[in-house]
């Protein structure tokens, strides 16, 4: 729990006699117990005390100022007021975009800062770098992010076994810990798809930065990820198929329709939303990017305000299809897509591969 002093126990045994002068077990000599708000305040009610005597640490595993309060804690760096979540003294390295006053980084569910001048957060941070190393590994083989197929599951598997072996977690963080590496990788995976250029930027301005602390690798990753996809870093709260389609770079209908143009994010009727997010139907958001992008024809029902665009693209199981997408510009909304080796929009029918 970032280092907080939840139980000190004494190195006394202490016997449990069934009544039959044999010892069934032994059960630890517990000295003191306290539960915490998110920023330390001790909860009223919800702390033990056997001697009479409160044991001189707390949150963050930082030394009490019981003279002044039990809720004030000192560090090399800081004196804290955990009842307020403020420092008394101005931030020694400060962040340009948080309060000079402000404790982890205002998130204290995330960060730790045991001395008062660095946050702290090695399982967010290596979440990040085992999800953007796999993604930089998949770039530079030319490879896809395997967003549909899941198969980066195996290598992320064997990069948090690397990981762990040397920096282990509690047992319950391992689910934890395993769910947020997946959800960078979706995220990260999804801006990649986005823009090429703006996630080389990303690895050479912010996770190269030697200059940039952990705590701020971390915002900046958040910000980067969040402004390539909007609400992709909700994906654990909806389901499977549509995080999917979030990580690649759609909205879902109803959402809100994103800035005008095809290089922001597309949205999609309902119809079309369905079958984006079907594995046995959906087209990569690349490829209906690409096909937006063409000169388009009118539509071929005569709706207002849609036009028809067609490309060639290779899909499943690496074959030639030709494509048709509906998309109104002004709504910046695809409402239909297809594929087929058939003819359409002038583009010549494609012969059906010979085993």
């Amino acid at each position: 729990h970032l280092g907080n002093v939840l139980v000190t126990v004494s190195d006394k045994k202490i016997r449990h006699d069934g009544g039959n002068g044999t010892i069934d077990y032994y059960t630890a000599d517990v000295i003191t117990a306290n539960d915490y708000y998110p920023f330390g305040m001790t909860m009223p009610g919800r702390k033990f005390n056997q001697t009479g005597k409160d044991y001189r640490y707390s949150i963050n595993g930082q030394e009490k100022e019981s003279d002044l309060n039990d809720n004030i804690t000192t560090a090399e760096y800081w004196e804290y007021d955990s009842r307020i979540g403020r420092r008394w003294n101005l931030d020694p390295k400060p962040d340009v975009s948080l309060s000079p006053y402000s404790v982890f980084g205002n998130n204290p569910i995330y960060n730790s800062d045991p001395f008062g001048d660095t946050l702290k957060n090695p399982q967010i941070l290596a979440a990040i770098k085992i999800a953007n190393n796999e993604i930089n590994k998949r770039v530079k083989a030319g490879q896809g992010f395997g967003l549909q197929s899941r198969n980066y599951i195996k290598p992320l598997s064997d990069a948090m076994k690397s990981y762990l072996e040397e920096n282990p977690v509690e047992k319950g963080d391992l689910v934890d810990f395993y769910n947020t590496v997946h959800k960078y990788y979706d995220a990260l995976a999804g801006g990649a798809m986005m823009s090429s250029k703006d996630y080389s930027d990303y690895n050479r301005v912010i996770i190269n930065n030697k200059g940039l602390s952990e705590a701020s690798i971390i915002r900046l990753t958040n910000k980067y990820v969040t402004e390539a996809n909007r609400n992709l870093l909700g994906v654990i709260t909806i389901s499977a198929n549509v995080a999917l389609a979030e990580a690649a770079g759609a909205v879902a209908p109803n959402v809100g329709v994103g800035p005008k143009g095809v290089n922001q994010n597309l949205s999609f009727s309902d119809v079309a939303f369905k079958r984006y997010i079907s594995p046995d139907r959906t087209v990569p958001i690349s490829d209906l990017r690409r096909a937006i992008s063409t000169k388009g024809q009118p539509d071929p029902q005569g709706a207002a305000g849609y036009r028809a665009y067609y490309t060639t693209t290779v899909l499943k199981n690496n074959n030639a299809y030709n494509l048709k997408v509906i998309y109104n510009e002004k709504t910046n909304t695809i409402v239909h897509f297809h594929y087929s080796r058939a003819s359409m929009g002038g583009l010549p029918a494609i012969p059906k591969p010979k085993n």
